[in-house]
């Protein structure tokens, strides 16, 4: 779809049956706040949100068998497709409660400058 703003991606993302996140980045938080049910290859951080059968499908990166199996679980089961749709987006809305992410930043900077280096 390219870039999307984000009122199209409001609208969109609720109506996608499955999501299908070979690599992504900042469209896997997009789907996943949007409650899509989500098939996703387990790389880089991707099973920080997806856990299998839990919030979505993971499976080993480039196992296509996997991944088409995945796919077509979630397009068969509504009721599973719906629950895992509901569970990521609530694991990823906690995750990034913006609150808790200022929170790490603020910590993570007051122990960088506050610690005490030789050359000092």
């Amino acid at each position: 779809c390219g870039n999307k703003d984000q009122d199209w991606l409001y609208r969109v993302i609720p109506c996608a049956a499955v999501v299908v996140s070979p690599l992504t980045g900042r469209s896997l938080v997009e789907a996943a706040l949007g409650g899509a049910p989500i098939a996703a290859y387990d790389i880089d951080w991707q099973n920080e949100i997806i856990e299998q059968g839990v919030t979505g499908e993971l499976v080993p990166y480039l196992n296509y068998s996997l991944l088409a199996n995945s796919i077509e679980k979630i397009l068969k089961d509504e009721i599973y497709a719906y629950q895992i749709g509901t569970n990521v987006r609530e694991k990823t809305l906690k995750m990034m409660d913006p609150e808790k992410i200022n929170n790490v930043l603020i910590d993570t900077y007051e122990k960088l400058l506050t610690k005490k280096t030789p050359y000092l």
